[in-house]
């Protein structure tokens, strides 16, 4: 089973609320199956693996932050620090290590990385608007990306720029790159995660 959080943990708190929430799952089953409560009722628990996403307010900051490292060019990555235990669930100090300097994206993730635009030059899309049905799209601070799928299921990323010209602002088609369909639910989930980054 997996245990899922989400709003605010105090750090210092973690092991309490993870206990009470496992302590109200375990009453909540209990109503509907006294049979599985009594079972687990003397079980020893035991977490396999435990990732926490971590917000820091730094001294006279009043905003929550999430911290980064540049990986890719400009392209923000999330910190991942990571650490493992031994057979008695002893921390293994030098097991504790970032990605910092070594990027954690899978091959997809760091194609789409070196897939974003280094200019704002407008090109002109191989697709026909009736060719592609729109999944997502994510704003950041002057592009648009827009995710949806082709007739045959691939997945393909438009990246649009708001551009000035003579006739004024206008929106540009600056970036174009199709990945296949077992790759869509990885580039959702990579744009989401950048644009909660840019936020």
């Amino acid at each position: 089973m997996r245990l899922e959080i989400t709003g605010r943990v105090d750090a210092g708190s973690l092991e309490h609320t993870v206990g009470k929430a496992l302590d109200a799952w375990v009453a909540k089953l209990g109503k509907d199956n006294p049979a599985i409560t009594e079972a687990l009722e003397d079980a020893d628990v035991l977490a396999s693996a435990i990732t926490v996403d971590f917000l820091l307010k730094p001294e006279g900051s009043e905003e929550w932050q999430v911290i980064t490292t540049d990986n890719h060019e400009g392209i923000p990555e999330l910190l991942v620090v990571k650490a493992e235990t031994d057979a008695k669930g002893e921390l293994l100090l030098d097991s504790v290590e970032d990605n910092d300097g070594k990027s954690d994206f899978s091959e997809i993730e760091a194609l789409i990385a070196q897939g974003l635009p280094k200019s704002q030059k407008p090109i002109e899309s191989i697709y026909h608007p009736s060719d592609l049905t729109e999944i997502d799209c994510f704003y950041f601070k002057d592009e648009d990306v827009l995710i949806s799928k082709t007739v045959e299921g691939n997945a393909v990323v438009q990246v649009f720029s708001d551009t000035e010209g003579n006739e004024g602002l206008h929106v540009d088609l600056i970036a174009e790159v199709e990945y296949g369909a077992e790759n869509l639910q990885k580039l959702l989930e990579y744009y989401g995660e950048l644009e909660k980054l840019a936020e």
